[in-house]
């Protein structure tokens, strides 16, 4: 934006929104600042989201029909595989 001569003042949301799509997702750490300013009165009301994030990583279909089906037909009280079991197991309460 400064190569265009623009202040925080006088850009607009569509300004705004060119300068975060055109570069790295690190811009949207000026999120704080605008926020700040726009309260303050030094910029109109601007819009900057929240750093866009990547899909969460979970199992695959596969895998969820096989644990299905393991919960489904194992005896009751089998241990889960160890790729499934969490890693701090809980306390019992007697």
């Amino acid at each position: 934006m400064k190569e265009q001569g623009l202040t925080l003042a006088d850009a607009t949301q569509h300004e705004v929104d060119a300068w975060l799509a055109g570069s790295p997702s690190t811009r949207y750490e000026v999120r704080d600042f605008v926020v700040w300013a726009a309260r303050r009165g030094h910029s109109g009301p601007l819009l900057v989201p929240h750093r866009p994030k990547a899909d969460p990583v979970g199992i695959d279909d596969d895998s969820h029909w096989e644990l299905l089906q393991q919960c489904l037909t194992e005896r009751p009280h089998a241990r889960p595989p160890r790729r499934y079991r969490p890693a701090v197991a809980p306390t019992r309460r007697h």
